[in-house]
């Protein structure tokens, strides 16, 4: 009995996965379109490629590199050799940001703990004005 439940729950499985495909209106090996679309903890990345795959990937931990600044995010239509197009929405391209609590240093271009870093939450540039 329990080999047919379980056979059962996976034919569901499966068949919502593909009802869930055919409801994006994209083929199932387009994982992703947005950040909404990945579970906490990851985000939705692309390459520079030309015909680059956007998938779900693990946002960066502690001591991975990273690209330091603002991320380069990407919105707009991709066509694909076999006709599909897609949508994309504030995807990653390269790099998923650092964790939450984590932040990109600019000189070692890892991910490190925020409140660790020198001169963290302030502008870059030096300011004239001083604190009276």
């Amino acid at each position: 009995m329990s080999r047919l439940l379980l056979s059962l729950l996976l034919l569901f499985h499966i068949t919502a996965i593909l009802i869930r495909d055919v409801r994006a209106g994209h083929p199932s090996w387009i994982h992703c379109t947005s950040n909404l679309h990945c579970a906490p903890g990851y985000c939705c990345r692309m390459g520079f490629q030309r015909y680059s795959i956007p998938s779900c990937e693990p946002v960066l931990k502690d001591g991975e590199p990273c690209k330091p600044g603002e991320p380069f995010i990407t919105n707009g239509t991709r066509g694909y050799p076999d006709g599909t197009t897609i949508e994309l929405e504030d995807v990653y391209v390269m790099f998923c940001p650092c964790a939450i609590g984590l932040a990109c240093d600019r000189e070692a271009f890892v991910c490190r703990d925020a409140s660790e870093m020198k001169d963290f939450n302030h502008l870059s540039g030096k300011s004239d004005k001083t604190d009276d």
